[in-house]
């Protein structure tokens, strides 16, 4: 149902000036929805609340609703974002980019994750002596710096160190 937005006439502030008319799509009952169709698209194909909101027409606090109302909302909650086919965070891993909402891997970035697998992992190198060796090797951050953290080299090792 569209509802339309009355704008008041505003020429008593001295100028002339014509406005938008605005329509705003309401979904007065929410039990119109399919319940069913949202509880797949939730748990089994993982979507967020905005993009089932999309596939309605209607808006995301709408879904959010329904989605509390089947009590299903804490039950899948841990690593919604972080699906590998329908990739959310602003940030994805090191080694991977997004394409599409899907995590793909990086081929530049997939260099220095096998140079910290190889440095530390086969010569048994220290986190912080592999940092200094990726420096050396003039290997960039994603930010392109050439300095790079104990912290973070430590992170790539630990997500790629039985991958490669």
């Amino acid at each position: 149902m569209f509802v339309r937005k009355n704008l008041v006439d505003l020429t008593g502030c001295g100028t002339n000036t014509g406005y938008v008319i605005d329509f705003i799509k309401i979904c007065f009952n929410t039990q119109l929805l399919n319940l069913d169709e949202i509880c797949r698209f939730y748990l089994k194909e993982g979507l967020s609340a905005s993009q089932i909101a999309a596939h309605f027409g209607v808006s995301k606090s709408v879904i959010i609703g329904c989605v509390n109302r089947l009590k299903i909302g804490t039950k899948s909650a841990k690593g919604r974002m972080t699906n590998p086919n329908n990739f959310r965070h602003h940030n994805p891993p090191f080694g991977y980019k997004v394409k599409d909402n899907k995590l793909v891997l990086n081929g530049a970035e997939l260099k220095i994750c096998r140079a910290v697998v190889e440095l530390i992992g086969r010569e048994k190198r220290g986190v912080r002596e592999t940092a200094r060796e990726l420096e050396e090797r003039a290997f960039k951050t994603r930010r392109g710096r050439a300095k790079w953290g104990h912290f973070v080299v430590q992170q790539i090792f630990n997500r790629w160190k039985d991958k490669l």
